[in-house]
């Protein structure tokens, strides 16, 4: 689960331009086959992007392009 939260994400910061991920500006929801729905909470997303704004701080450190 975690490795497809961080993918959808850096999908999403790919289609974000020049906009940063925030706990504001994204919202976040799970569904599957045997999970209910589930609207995740800023606590739970915090992480996630946490290590999105990583990335992209090294990223922007070494002028390496993003892989997305």
């Amino acid at each position: 689960m975690e490795e497809l939260v961080h993918h959808a994400l850096r999908a999403l910061q790919g289609s974000a331009n020049d906009t940063a991920l925030t706990v504001d500006n994204v919202t976040l929801s799970v569904v599957g086959k045997d999970a209910p729905f589930k609207l995740w909470n800023k606590q739970e997303l915090e992480p996630y992007i946490a290590t999105l704004a990583a990335e992209r701080a090294a990223t922007a450190q070494t002028d390496e392009p993003v892989v997305e």
